[in-house]
């Protein structure tokens, strides 16, 4: 990070504030509302708000704080953090079993965070069947057929999706 003058980090700050508030909410709604949450803690607060401040500027492509992916922190990272201020994001911590039959039908579980509201589980992109939400911590289904191998396990709520790389293998018979 660069050395800054505190009177223009002052001012660079209150001028995102206002440039955050100024963007269209269309634009500020296109991003997912999880992507908003940099810190990857389950929640859009304070702490994500701190890392835009922090990056704010010029960054590049690995940068992210770059919610909008246009190379720089702008007012509509910003944005995009203050209007899913709250949000609370789902969350994958394991699946098990961790593997089964590339033929399907696993009946696996799924535990997490903030996991009610469950509509979809995919398993490699593919859906998974019978899925049901047993409560906010715990959520199972039954595997598709894939091929052998290791697949991300992913999960959609109304306020994010959660994805577990690699979090089952399809195994050979």
């Amino acid at each position: 990070m660069h050395p800054r003058n505190p009177s223009t980090h002052l001012l660079s700050i209150l001028l995102a504030l206002v440039a955050g508030f100024l963007v269209s909410p269309s634009s500020a709604h296109a991003q997912a509302p999880c992507a908003s949450d940099l810190t990857d803690d389950g929640v859009v607060d304070a702490a994500d708000l701190g890392e835009v401040l922090n990056a704010w500027g010029p960054c590049g492509k690995s940068c992210s704080a770059d919610i909008d992916g246009d190379g720089a922190v702008t007012g509509e990272d910003m944005a995009a953090v203050l209007n899913f201020w709250g949000t609370v994001c789902p969350q994958i911590a394991a699946v098990s079993p961790s593997h089964g039959p590339s033929l399907g039908g696993t009946l696996i579980t799924i535990t997490g965070a903030n996991l009610a509201g469950v509509a979809e589980v995919t398993i490699g992109g593919t859906r998974a069947t019978a899925v049901s939400v047993i409560d906010d911590a715990t959520v199972t289904a039954v595997t598709p057929a894939g091929t052998p191998g290791s697949k991300d396990v992913s999960l959609a709520t109304p306020t994010g999706t959660a994805s577990l790389a690699n979090g089952f293998t399809h195994t050979t018979l």
